[in-house]
């Protein structure tokens, strides 16, 4: 029994008894609740195991599901189910820096404004306040400015991406489940995955770079085991509890090959782990960085402001051809909030 149906006996049956206050609000509840769900067409239960059904709930034109903007006035495009989820988990294979990613701190939003958030300067002394007195100015607001995230977002797009008609039918052979694999491995795993990586990691690297404390420098010019607990020592320890550390694909490489001083063993042997760790902070592989590229700290001072990921069908387009046309797309945009004069929480290694 789905929940309408549920919500529908309960009512039915606080109709065929006495009501007090409590039954009636309970029962306003439940008739405001099968309102929307008959509106939204969620009356009807439609079994996991039956793919031609989930197929038709899919392309018929009135959705039963959720709608979102492609852009930040009107196209409207669906959202399948959980379908969400599982595209950010093949995004992250690219690299951490993707929207819904837990290191940087998430908006989400239903539609993209632009969000001020006031950012302070550690580095600036404590003040003490003259109570009962009036204030000449806001001194307890010193080194105070503000970043404003969402005004500038970019939409990151698939582009249009064809199945065939018989293609669709044969993932859909068992469930429907098998459909949306083939779209989330095409287009998660290698168009917006990337696109989004390799852009916010971008504007990240720009902020850090114009903060002189980001900056740790290695002993020599390549990387060597104490570049690593020197970079680890370099962020306070009250704030590595949520550091982790972001490299290229080299670096991994380069990091999991050093061994110990008396050469018997690797000195960080779990970096090269399905899930690699060093020194007991999680290893993150960014795809679009810089072979030398080594940076650790806390990335959730990274807020990203995001819509929900939204696919596009269009089922008319390509008919005559025998495909089906669908376009997943998510705006988003993500700024670092130190300012520029703090301590930054996470640094990154230069070499000579």
């Amino acid at each position: 029994m789905n929940r309408f149906a549920e919500y529908q006996s309960e009512a039915d049956a606080i109709t065929r008894s006495p009501m007090n206050t409590q039954s009636r609000a309970r029962l306003q509840f439940l008739l405001s609740s099968m309102a929307t769900m008959r509106e939204f067409g969620m009356d009807k239960e439609i079994a996991s195991h039956d793919p031609l059904a989930f197929r038709k709930q899919f392309l018929k034109s009135l959705e039963n599901r959720t709608y979102v903007p492609m852009n930040e006035t009107d196209q409207s495009a669906i959202i399948p189910t959980n379908i969400e989820v599982r595209l950010l988990q093949r995004m992250l294979d690219f690299g951490p820096f993707v929207a819904g990613s837990t290191i940087m701190t998430s908006l989400p939003a239903t539609k993209m404004q632009s969000t001020r958030i006031a950012v302070s300067d550690d580095r600036e002394d404590g003040q003490i306040i003259d109570e009962n007195t009036t204030p000449a100015n806001d001194t307890e607001l010193t080194g105070l400015s503000v970043v404003s995230v969402g005004g500038q977002s970019k939409l990151f797009s698939s582009g249009i991406q064809l199945a065939s008609k018989s293609l669709v039918s044969d993932a859909q052979s068992n469930s429907w489940t098998g459909f949306e694999d083939l779209l989330v491995k095409t287009v998660g795993s290698g168009r917006i995955g990337k696109v989004q990586n390799s852009t916010l990691y971008s504007a990240l690297k720009t902020s850090l770079a114009a903060n002189s404390s980001a900056a740790v420098a290695a002993a020599g010019a390549s990387l060597a085991a104490g570049d690593i607990y020197t970079l680890v020592k370099s962020i306070p320890a009250a704030e590595r509890r949520n550091a982790i550390f972001v490299v290229s694909e080299e670096t991994q490489a380069a990091i999991a090959g050093f061994k110990t001083s008396s050469g018997g063993g690797r000195e960080f042997p779990n970096a090269l782990e399905a899930n690699p760790t060093v020194l007991g902070y999680p290893l993150y592989v960014q795809h679009s960085a810089a072979s030398t590229d080594t940076l650790f700290g806390d990335f959730s001072w990274m807020v990203c402001k995001y819509e929900p990921l939204s696919v596009l069908v269009m089922k008319e387009r390509f008919s005559a051809q025998g495909f089906y046309g669908y376009i997943v797309g998510q705006r988003a945009e993500a700024k670092w909030t130190q300012s520029s004069s703090s301590n930054s929480s996470a640094k990154y290694l230069t070499f000579a």
